[in-house]
């Protein structure tokens, strides 16, 4: 099963599947997962109207796992003791949040 990509503007820079992406204003091809993982983070600077746009619920509503990816597509070291609490705190803190 493939999945759909879609294009995404950086509002944030992120690691996306091992390489380093920097905020250049210019739309990217990623994954429909990713993209909303980047969405979740508050990681993109174009959004979907009808997208949440209360991104500690977006956060608060992701596995732990997920917000692990999230996490490392924002370049975030995450330790292993992290709970979903940490990570979340991680993640707005280098969003600036």
């Amino acid at each position: 099963m493939s999945n759909k990509s879609v294009e995404v503007v950086l509002s944030h820079p992120a690691r996306i599947n091992g390489e380093k992406h920097q905020v250049t204003g210019e739309p990217i091809a990623v994954d429909e997962r990713i993209a909303k993982q980047l969405a979740d983070a508050g990681a993109l600077a174009q959004q979907k109207p009808d997208d949440d746009s209360d991104s500690d619920d977006g956060l608060a509503k992701q596995n732990k796992a997920d917000l692990i990816d999230i996490a490392k597509q924002l370049g975030i070291d995450v330790p292993s003791n992290a709970n979903k609490a940490d990570i979340i705190a991680l993640i707005e803190r280098e969003k600036g949040e």
